[in-house]
């Protein structure tokens, strides 16, 4: 028993397979160290599966002629699963994924900016320059904006438009305007700022408007600060109302005295 298996060892090792089925070619190569066997060489020259260039400095999958500027050229879905896809490039040298009409690309900018960008270059929607995500975006840090944020508000995309209705102001005057910090030490893995902070507890917002308050997956509440405005305009206005008909009440009095002054009358 003790032979044959050694007999098994040695046959495996040598084994080398090939085949022209499908109009391909496949080659496997295997050895058999001690304690494992391993595989050292796969390849098939199949061009629906893998191919290489002349030189073989390319190796293209999906495809019969991998592009001169990867080293990798997959044509079709690629999957990573169980791993992390990594983009490693030498320091100041400009890197960029994409194609070339309308392309959009990942790049690590030369020594202008030194920072990986998202641009999107041309055919963007009513033909500007733009980049666009889909579903939520989560930034775990600083977002920095130097043109400004906008939000879509067009009144084409809109229905169901009322006013805002209660007594908006009175709501206002029950949230809370407040300095506070972060809790560094029970959140690591999120970047807060350590900064002191200003700010609003959506808790208590969500009392009095919820449609400014949203939570996330794990319980957590954020606010719409952005939307908050039209809140503090309505609340502008209806206390402008009440100073308006203070001030008419004050010239009343005031006609009021000066018309008794006149007459005599106390």
């Amino acid at each position: 028993m003790f032979l044959k298996n050694v007999f098994r060892v040695v046959f495996f090792s040598a084994f080398v397979f090939t085949s022209v089925a499908y109009a391909g070619k496949v080659e496997l190569t295997t050895y058999y160290p001690s304690p494992y066997g391993e595989y050292m060489t796969l390849k098939s020259t199949k061009a629906s599966y893998f191919a290489t260039n002349a030189g073989g400095e390319n190796v293209g999958i999906g495809t019969r002629t991998p592009d001169a500027r990867a080293t990798l050229d997959v044509n079709g879905k690629f999957f990573n699963t169980g791993g992390s896809l990594i983009f490693s490039t030498a320091t100041g040298v400009h890197t960029g994924i994409g194609n070339t009409a309308g392309w959009a690309a990942i790049e690590n900018a030369s020594t202008t900016y030194n920072t990986l960008m998202i641009l999107g270059r041309t055919g963007g929607i009513g033909g500007v320059r733009s980049v666009s995500i889909w579903d939520r975006l989560d930034v775990n840090g600083t977002a920095y904006c130097s043109g400004g944020a906008w939000s879509g508000s067009d009144i084409r995309r809109k229905k169901n438009i009322v006013p805002l209705s209660g007594n908006t102001l009175d709501k206002v005057l029950k949230l809370r305007g407040v300095k506070f910090d972060w809790k560094q030490e029970e959140s690591k893995e999120i970047k807060f700022p350590k900064e002191r902070q200003i700010g609003l507890i959506a808790q208590e917002v969500e009392k009095e408007f919820p449609e400014l308050v949203s939570t996330d997956g794990l319980g957590y509440k954020a606010v719409a600060y952005d939307r908050f405005t039209a809140v503090l305009l309505e609340a502008i206005k209806a206390q402008q109302k009440e100073i308006e008909l203070l001030g008419k009440e004050i010239a009343d009095r005031k006609k009021l005295k000066s018309l008794k002054a006149k007459t005599g009358k106390a």
